[in-house]
C-alpha cells in the first residue's frame, strides 16, 4: 500500500502494528521503545489500558525490576483506580486479581496462602482451579492436587482440556496405583480430543507408570502431532531402550518437517550409540553443527556425542568433541577415560585422569569414574 503511493491512515497503521505483534517481528520496536512512546503519551493523556499493556510487556520479557518500578508508579497514578482499590481495600471479590495472586503464591511455594485466597473467592472458575492445581504440581504435592481435583468435580465444575493436562501431570508424579488410567477414562468420557499438548502429558503419565505401550497408543491417537509430542514419545522410548522405534519416529518427524530440538536430538544420538550406528550418528552431528552451533543449549548434546564416538570405538572423535566443551562434567570425563580403556589406550586414560584433577572446573569423582581408572 505504501509503495503504491496511497498513504495509510490510523486504521491501516493499527492493523499493520497488530500484524507485527502477532508475528513477533520487533524490527521496528521493542519494550524500550514502547517505554519511550508511553512516556510521550503520558504527558498529555493516560489510561489504565496503557499502563497494563506496558506492564505486560515487561512481564513477558522477564524484566522484573522495570515491571515493579512501573507498577509502583501506576499505584500512585490518577488513571489507575482499579489498582488503588486493590491496594487500599484488598482483593476480596476481585476474581481476576485473586486468581493471579493465588497463582503467584503457588509458584512461590506458599500453598497455604494460595488455598486461603482460593477458598475465599466468591466465584471459582476453571482458571482459578487450574492455578491452584498447578501450584500443587509445581511444589511436588501430587496427592493433595489430586484430592483438590476430586473436590473440583464434587463442586459440580466441568473440567476443560487444560485442567486435564495438569491432572495428567499430577498423576505422573503420584504414587496412587491406577489413578492415571482412571483419569484418562474420565477424559474420554467427557469427549475431549487428544491434541499435542494433552497427548504429551498423557505420554509422560503412562511412561512414569511404566506403561510405555499405552503411552505409544496415546501418541498414535494424537491428531496434528507437533515437536513437543514427538519429543515426549522419543525421550520415553530411549529411556526404555526401544531404540529402533525411536529412530523410526525421528524419520517420521523429519518427513513432517518438524525440526527436532537439541534435547530430543541428544536422545536420538544416544539411540544411535546403543545400536552402534556410527554413520547415522555422524550425520546427526553434522546436522547439529549446521543448525544449533550458536545455541545456548548446545552443551546438552555434547555428552551424547562423546558417548556415541566412544561406544563406536572412535575415541579421537570423542576427544575432539570433549575438547571444545566449555563445562565438561563427571560423565564427560568418565566416558572419554572409559573409551580409552576399551581401545587399550591405558596410558592415555591415565593422562585424562590427571587432566581431570587439574582442570579449571573440577568434576566430582564417583565410583563410575574410579572403575576405568583402576582398570587403566
Amino acid at each position: 500500500m505504501d509503495r503504491s503511493g496511497l498513504q495509510p491512515n490510523e486504521f491501516g497503521f493499527s492493523v499493520a502494528l497488530k500484524a507485527c505483534r502477532t508475528m513477533h517481528d520487533f524490527v521496528m520496536g521493542d519494550v524500550k521503545n514502547a517505554q519511550k512512546f508511553f512516556e510521550g503519551i503520558l504527558l498529555c493523556r493516560s489510561s489504565e489500558a496503557l499502563w497494563n499493556k506496558l506492564l505486560d510487556g515487561y512481564a513477558q520479557t522477564c524484566d522484573v525490576e522495570e515491571a515493579f518500578r512501573l507498577f509502583h508508579r501506576m499505584a500512585y497514578s490518577s488513571s489507575s483506580p482499579n489498582i488503588k482499590i486493590m491496594l487500599q481495600v484488598g482483593f476480596e471479590g476481585v476474581t481476576f486479581e485473586c486468581e493471579a495472586l493465588a497463582d503467584t503464591y503457588g509458584k512461590f511455594g506458599l500453598l497455604a496462602d494460595a488455598c486461603n485466597l482460593f477458598w475465599n473467592l466468591e466465584e471459582r472458575d476453571n482458571v482459578a482451579w487450574c492455578a491452584l492445581l498447578a501450584g500443587f504440581l509445581q511444589n511436588g504435592e501430587a496427592e493433595q492436587g489430586l484430592n483438590l481435583f476430586i473436590e473440583f468435580l464434587s463442586d459440580g465444575a466441568k473440567p476443560d482440556p487444560f485442567s486435564f493436562a495438569i491432572v495428567f501431570s499430577l498423576c505422573a508424579k503420584s504414587d496412587i496405583e491406577g489413578i492415571g488410567p482412571q483419569v484418562h477414562c474420565s477424559f474420554i468420557k467427557y469427549g475431549f480430543a487428544l491434541d499435542s499438548f494433552l497427548g504429551s502429558a498423557l505420554i509422560d503419565m503412562y511412561e512414569n507408570s511404566g506403561i510405555i505401550w499405552d503411552a505409544y497408543m496415546c501418541f498414535t491417537e494424537v491428531k496434528n502431532k507437533n515437536q513437543i509430542c514427538f519429543s515426549a514419545m522419543i525421550n520415553n522410548l530411549v529411556f526404555c531402550s526401544i531404540n529402533e522405534m525411536t529412530l523410526e519416529l525421528f524419520c517420521q518427524m523429519m518427513k513432517l518437517e518438524l525440526a527436532p530440538r537439541i534435547p530430543s536430538l541428544s536422545y536420538i544420538v544416544r539411540a544411535c550409540a546403543d545400536l552402534l550406528m556410527l554413520r547415522e550418528g555422524k550425520s546427526l552431528h553434522a546436522y547439529v553443527l549446521k543448525n544449533f552451533n550458536d545455541s545456548d543449549s548446545y552443551s546438552c548434546i555434547e555428552n551424547a556425542l562423546i558417548e556415541l564416538y566412544a561406544e563406536c570405538g572412535v575415541v579421537d572423535d570423542a576427544k575432539m568433541v570433549f575438547k571444545v566443551m566449555t563445562m565438561p562434567n563427571e560423565f564427560s570425563w568418565t566416558t572419554v577415560i572409559l573409551g580409552c580403556c576399551q581401545m587399550g589406550r591405558f596410558s592415555e586414560a591415565l593422562r585424562q585422569c590427571s587432566d581431570m584433577f587439574f582442570a579449571p572446573v573440577i568434576a566430582k569423582l564417583s565410583h563410575f569414574t574410579v572403575v576405568p581408572i583402576l582398570q587403566a
